[in-house]
């Protein structure tokens, strides 16, 4: 299995300084993936579609293509709760990509 993102950065969104926008829909995607999603549409401050982050192709250990709708860490966030991400790499990191956008000039 794969985890690809690709983001267009050829639009008005990305002109002056891509850093700052890129910071800001990456941050976006981190809490659509956190709350279960395996593929997202990217979407630039101007509302345009700009990417796409997914999961592609099945795990090495997964027999099945009975739960392919699963998340790839196997629990939804209703199942395992917001709170069980608090404190973990995956929280500090999100934490830390929001903190950068923010000084960035992000609101």
């Amino acid at each position: 299995m794969k985890f690809v993102l690709e983001i267009d950065c050829d639009n008005a969104a990305f002109d002056e300084d891509p850093v700052p926008e890129v910071i800001r829909i990456l941050a976006e995607t981190v809490g659509k993936l956190a709350d279960g999603g395996r593929s997202v549409v990217l979407v630039d401050s101007n509302g345009n579609s700009v990417g796409r982050a997914e999961f592609r192709g099945q795990a090495a250990d997964d027999d099945d293509d009975d739960d392919d709708d699963e998340p790839a860490w196997g629990a939804f966030p209703e199942e395992r709760g917001h709170h069980d991400l608090v404190g973990t790499p995956h929280a500090q990191a999100h934490a830390e990509v929001e903190r950068r956008w923010r000084e960035g000039g992000g609101t």
